[in-house]
């Protein structure tokens, strides 16, 4: 069961940021926790009154200017109310009962509403079980404190950024353990007026800027504060000038005190607080301490000096303390006379890097380590040095090693680099010579495949080589291939020729002279045909296509 627009966790309902301007259907009649802030409620939602469980209620941030005698009826087991930024803009308009069912109501807070002032003898405020009360912003000028005596169970009570003037009656709290003045325009604190408050450990009355009038009356700003039980108070940012010795002694269980931000120039010698443990001073003008201001505060052991013009210092300045802090001073580097102060913060775990010199000239800016060290150890400077040496020419060494290697490396890698380059020039040297001897032999088989029988250039024999060839023994009927040519001349001529041929008669011729030449001339041809024919035989025969 959740409303719509609202996120819900078991008990808890969250309505914030809707512009409600009413109560919305479905919240658990449970629920124990309700946020109704930053919306347009314009009058108290009066069905809350259904709601008996409910806890906590934020109506914070809404337009809710009145309320009525029974608003918050039914409502006893309520135990936080917060009411912030609405638009209440005087007590007249919360009915004098109206929290007087509220029996159980622990907490409430009716911070920034233009209340005013609230009037001495009025009952709003009548709650006896109310622990905390916050009252910030409501331009209260005057304080009832009568009023604020009638809760009883009273712890906190937050009057902060009121235009309060004038505090001089006493409270009578014996529960009251924190109360928060500060941002007013506080000008008068009576003497007396924290005594009453047995129980009061914490007191802010910082940001008072006319809190310095006090010295009109007292022997100086603090001496109007009292209290017996208090153990923090705050009062910077009051633009006090001056403090006295004995300027905490009404405070004797005091252990914070926060003077910051004021215009102090000088601390009292022999300031007393008997129980103090946390001193803050910083952002003021003091211009010296000593081995006296801090001497009688035995338990002192947190110091804050930064932000004053302090000039020297020395570790016999804060016998029991622990920590100090001064940096943001206007320190005069005067080597010898702070060497002590730069061990002792060494030796406490400090940091002294923002320690910086004002002065002198030639040590403005830097820090006290910077400015001093060769002064205060110069034999370390010298091991230093040393050392510094030693560790230069190891790490020159080590340059060098890495160097030699990276050329090393280097060289390696060009040489593998020009090696890879050199076998892949050859093996295109060697692929291109392949191609080259290829591409030959393929033009050569080409020419050859192409190339015309020599046979068929040859030309019948003329009439004298016809003389010259030699003599078939027998005739062919036709020269089909040079086998058979081949046989008939180791064989004789065809039979089949043979056969037919008829041998010839042999003419009988007279001899004469005539014959004989031309029988002499016949030898000398027939010799020149045999030398014809022993030269054909030597040669190859061929092959006919015919």
């Amino acid at each position: 069961m959740c409303p719509v627009n609202c996120q819900c966790y078991d008990l808890i309902t969250d309505c914030r940021y809707n512009g409600l301007v009413e109560l919305p259907s479905g919240i658990n009649p449970n629920v124990i926790s309700l946020d109704l802030s930053c919306n347009n409620f314009e009058h108290f939602p009066e069905g809350l009154k259904n709601y008996g469980d409910l806890k906590y209620l934020n109506m914070s941030h809404n337009k809710i200017s009145t309320l009525g005698h029974s608003d918050f009826d039914g409502m006893e087991n309520l135990e936080r109310l917060d009411f912030t930024f609405n638009s209440f803009h005087d007590w007249k308009d919360i009915h004098s009962e109206t929290f007087s069912h509220l029996k159980k109501l622990i907490y409430l807070d009716m911070s920034d509403n233009p209340l005013r002032s609230i009037p001495q003898y009025s009952t709003q405020l009548f709650i006896p079980s109310l622990d905390v009360l916050k009252l910030k912003n409501c331009s209260m000028r005057t304080l009832p404190v009568q009023l604020f005596n009638n809760l009883i169970n009273l712890k906190e009570l937050h009057l902060s950024e009121n235009p309060i003037n004038i505090i001089n009656d006493t409270f009578h709290l014996d529960n009251l353990k924190f109360i928060d003045l500060s941002h007013c325009d506080l000008d008068y604190i009576g003497d007396r007026v924290f005594t009453g408050l047995t129980t009061l450990e914490t007191l802010v009355i910082k940001n008072n800027n006319y809190l310095k009038k006090i010295l009109l009356f007292f022997r100086d700003s603090l001496d109007a504060i009292t209290s017996s039980s208090l153990k923090s108070l705050d009062v910077s940012y009051s633009e006090i000038y001056a403090i006295g010795r004995f300027s905490l002694e009404n405070l004797p269980k005091l252990l914070e005190l926060s003077l910051a931000r004021n215009f102090l120039s000088t601390l009292p010698d022999d300031w007393t607080a008997d129980r103090l443990v946390y001193l803050d001073v910083s952002g003021c003008r003091i211009k010296n301490i000593n081995n006296r201001t801090f001497a009688q505060m035995f338990y002192l052991r947190h110091i804050n000096l930064s932000g004053n013009r302090l000039t020297t210092i020395d570790p016999s300045f804060f016998p029991q303390a622990l920590y100090v802090r001064i940096d943001d001073n206007q320190w005069r580097c005067d080597c010898p006379k702070l060497k002590n102060m730069f061990e002792w913060l060494i030796e406490y775990n400090e940091r002294v890097d923002k320690l910086l010199c004002d002065s002198p000239e030639k040590h403005e800016g830097k820090t006290w380590r910077t400015a001093c060290q060769n002064e205060w150890y110069p034999t370390l400077n010298q091991k230093d040095h040393l050392w510094w040496y030693s560790v230069g020419v190891v790490v020159a060494m080590v340059v060098l090693l890495i160097a030699i290697l990276a050329m090393r490396r280097i060289h390696q890698v060009k040489e593998t680099r020009l090696r890879h380059v050199e076998e892949t020039r050859r093996a295109q040297e060697r692929e291109a010579l392949e191609r080259m001897h290829r591409l030959q032999r393929e033009r050569r088989e080409d020419i050859n495949r192409n190339a015309p029988d020599p046979r068929e250039g040859q030309r019948p024999p003329s009439y004298n080589e016809a003389l010259l060839l030699p003599r078939l023994e027998s005739s062919l009927p036709n020269l089909s291939g040079s086998l058979h040519s081949i046989t008939s001349r180791q064989g004789g001529s065809n039979p089949d020729v043979s056969k037919k041929s008829r041998p010839r008669r042999k003419r009988r011729r007279r001899k004469s002279d005539s014959s004989e030449s031309r029988r002499a001339s016949r030898l000398a041809v027939d010799s020149d045909t045999s030398e014809l024919e022993q030269q054909l035989q030597t040669q190859v025969p061929l092959e006919s296509d015919f």
